[in-house]
């Protein structure tokens, strides 16, 4: 009886292993939509400086590469067939036919700024035509779910209307921990003093997760597949 309890243990301690190291090699897309209700009325202001703490080297920003086109590709083109796609190979935009199971797992290509996403697009026109919201930021990138300590802050700013961190892990679970704050310059406030949301909440992939406040609101999308 020992023997087999302690087979049993193993073996699902192998399937656990096993799938959390699948888990490492996923690529997610995280798309995220941030906007203010700056009409509605709330008491709830914190101290900024009692609140975030982020130190900078927990934290990366969205880059954008430069997007060249391959000339050497081009001038071999008129020698050779198929060469056109070669062309155009760094730049991110241009895809085949043939969609893909799923993301990348290069992770030379994690926290690229990619052209704003596709789920969150028709709730990013309904708040721009409404008069009581103000569209603040969208944003989309491809990373790597890591543990919670090797995996970063991607910092999302306008410089001027708000400040936000997204952290995507994987621990037992997956998982997204979301820190933002509108500032000062957007609430005409003269004391420093911000509206802010601090979340550390379960994901599923493939669901669009809702961080709520009075004063703003922050939608979040992520994707396994494309």
């Amino acid at each position: 009886m020992i023997l087999r309890n302690l087979l049993f243990i193993f073996i699902t301690l192998q399937i656990l292993l096993v799938n959390s190291e699948d888990s490492m090699d996923l690529t997610y897309e995280i798309e995220v939509l941030i906007y203010a209700t700056p009409e509605n009325i709330t008491d709830e202001k914190f101290i900024l400086t009692n609140y975030i703490k982020v130190t900078n080297n927990e934290v990366v920003e969205l880059t954008t590469p430069e997007k060249k086109i391959n000339l050497k590709a081009l001038n071999e083109s008129f020698n050779y067939e198929y060469k056109f796609g070669d062309i155009f190979k760094n730049i991110l935009s241009i895809r085949s036919n043939d969609e893909r199971k799923s993301f990348s797992n290069n992770s030379g290509f994690w926290y690229r700024d990619l052209d704003n996403g596709k789920s969150l697009a028709s709730i990013k026109r309904r708040i721009s035509r409404r008069n009581d919201f103000k569209y603040l930021g969208h944003f989309t990138w491809h990373q790597g779910a890591l543990t919670s300590e090797k995996s970063p802050y991607v910092r999302l700013s306008n410089d001027t209307d708000f400040e936000l961190y997204v952290k995507t892990y994987k621990s037992r679970y997956l998982h997204i921990d979301l820190k933002g704050f509108l500032k000062n310059e957007f609430l005409n406030d003269d004391k420093l003093t911000n509206y802010y949301i601090n979340k550390d909440i379960r994901v599923f992939p493939n669901e669009i997760y809702y961080f709520d406040h009075p004063k703003f609101g922050v939608l979040v999308s992520i994707k396994d597949k494309p």
